[in-house]
């Protein structure tokens, strides 16, 4: 910018100042989010992206309602990451990231959605082999409930030993069996089965 100033006897003088003009509305995209958010990631969520190389980029997470304190990051080499993304305050159902980028007062904004589900699958045992003899060490079973869907891992264990796993699937009535779980293996005595569910998001259960 100059600025000339003249005075009545046609004398002038004149000074100068500059200053930037940058328009140009900085790129930001998002790549990957955590996806999904379950029970055991939900206090330390990632995301990451490409941008304009130099632009700030700022992240919040929001179910509709809560909104995540904002964190930061600087674009280097046309990319960039946040993780420690703490989303536990957040409703479980659709999370929403948005990315702001600024670069000399310009922003541009984008959006990834993941799902977050934190609720662990019900999981029961209804019954096992009793008693477990010669006739039945090879092949015992268990069965029980769980949520419809959920996979579901069997072990048995004599305290030091402990079977291979033996896996199935929850079934659309909420009911579940394993069979053929060779406990010849184990010492006599007290045999303990553990079952554990996951489900899609997972989350698991024993």
């Amino acid at each position: 910018y100059t600025v000339t100033i003249t005075d009545a006897a046609n004398n002038t003088a004149s000074a100068t100042k500059t200053s930037t003009k940058a328009t140009v509305v900085p790129s930001v995209a998002i790549t990957t989010v955590t996806n999904p958010i379950n029970n055991a990631n939900k206090t330390s969520t990632s995301i990451s992206g490409t941008g304009t190389t130099g632009a700030t980029i700022s992240v919040v997470a929001s179910d509709g309602t809560h909104t995540t304190t904002a964190q930061t990051t600087t674009v280097s080499g046309g990319t960039w990451t946040i993780s420690g993304i703490d989303v536990s305050v957040l409703s479980d159902g659709t999370i929403t990231y948005t990315a702001t980028a600024t670069n000399a007062g310009n922003t541009a904004h984008t959006t990834k959605t993941t799902t977050k589900d934190t609720v662990a699958p019900t999981v029961t045992i209804t019954t096992v082999t009793n008693p477990i003899n010669t006739g039945n060490v090879a092949s015992t079973s268990a069965n029980g409930t769980g949520a419809a869907g959920a996979s579901i891992s069997v072990v048995a264990s004599d305290g030091t030993h402990t079977t291979t796993p033996v896996t199935t699937t929850v079934g659309s009535g909420g009911t579940w069996s394993v069979t053929g779980i060779n406990v010849s293996s184990l010492n006599d005595g007290t045999i303990t089965y553990t079952v554990t569910a996951s489900d899609t998001a997972g989350n698991t259960n024993s």
